[in-house]
């Protein structure tokens, strides 16, 4: 799933820890970075401090899960309403 201009980047990362499955980014090269199964993960904190502490302009997601996939579509979609 590619995500685009995400601007709510904390709201995003918070609707990101209550997925239940497994999450990958995958790097524009193909490389999937899988974040860990512990929600409240350092790796995770520390992709969406360092890496997107503004805008997410584009974003490519794997989910083993599909109901994950489900939520951050919701997600996007509630922040396409608000704007």
């Amino acid at each position: 799933m590619k995500i685009y201009n995400v601007s709510d980047t904390k709201r995003f990362f918070e609707t990101l820890m209550t997925c239940e499955g497994n999450i990958e980014v995958v790097s524009n090269e193909g490389m999937h970075i899988t974040l860990s199964e512990d929600r409240n993960s350092e790796n995770l904190k520390v992709m969406a401090e360092t890496f997107f502490s503004g805008m997410i302009k584009e974003l490519e997601l794997s989910f083993n899960n599909p109901k994950d996939a489900v939520k951050i579509c919701e997600f996007l979609a509630t922040m396409e309403l608000a704007a």
